[in-house]
């Protein structure tokens, strides 16, 4: 009997034990499936948050790329600016005839044959006294080095006073002219110039622009304001 007894209980120890021993197991493996390997659940959130991290990262690289564009925009039009400004200031400025046209030598610095438009450039030439107040005035010599200069001269020589930026444009259309050379581009014999009007000088100007521009300068009469004679000028 007492055998029996120490047999049951046993038994039933061993059952229990197997009981226990079910539900740990049991309970770990529902853990184990809530959680995941790696954490489970709690893992994806960090994930998430890294990818937005790396979004923002992205969004402010090209925030800033867009701000170094514009800023790159900005200095080029800076520059294209200042640089458009510096080329309209130092160019001539022009003006037709009026108030300030007055009888003077000039260089014709360009010619528009469908217009019949011309710009020169007035200079003055300077002889004698006023050769030698101008080397001495602007070229820093002595009188005495000026005169010296000025009187080995040959009589064709000058000093051309040039330092008045404006171009004057005058039309040509019905205005008397005289020129140094035919229509053809032949020079005229001695020293005088021969009349012509507008469609001599667009003749020549259309096969020998550098006779008419690069030649001989020009002596522009004026009288009472007005242009009235456009003469091509020998000189030796």
């Amino acid at each position: 009997m007492k055998k029996a007894l120490t047999l049951s209980f046993c038994l039933l120890l061993f059952l229990f034990l197997t009981s226990c021993d079910w539900f740990d197991r049991n309970q770990t493996e529902t853990t184990s499936e809530s959680t995941g390997p790696s954490g489970g659940q709690t893992s994806e959130t960090p994930a998430e948050t890294t990818t937005t991290a790396t979004t923002t990262a992205e969004t402010t690289i090209e925030t800033t790329s867009s701000v170094t564009t514009a800023t790159t925009t900005a200095e080029t039009t800076a520059e294209t600016t200042m640089e458009t400004t510096t080329e309209t200031t130092a160019s001539p400025t022009t003006t037709a005839a009026g108030p300030n046209m007055y009888s003077s030598y000039a260089l014709m610095k360009a010619y528009n044959e469908l217009t019949g438009e011309a710009q020169f450039d007035y200079f003055d030439m300077l002889r004698g006294a006023d050769a030698v107040q101008w080397l001495v005035d602007v070229e820093g010599m002595t009188e005495a080095e000026a005169q010296a200069i000025v009187d080995d001269y040959a009589d064709s020589e000058f000093i051309m006073k040039n330092i008045n930026p404006l171009l004057r444009t005058i039309d040509l259309t019905d205005l008397p002219l005289k020129l140094m050379y035919f229509p053809d581009g032949t020079v005229v014999d001695g020293a005088t110039p021969v009349d012509a009007d507008i469609n001599d000088l667009n003749t020549l100007y259309a096969s020998h622009p550098d006779l008419v521009l690069d030649s001989f300068f020009y002596f522009v009469e004026v009288s009472g304001g007005e242009v009235v004679l456009i003469e091509q000028v020998y000189w030796p």
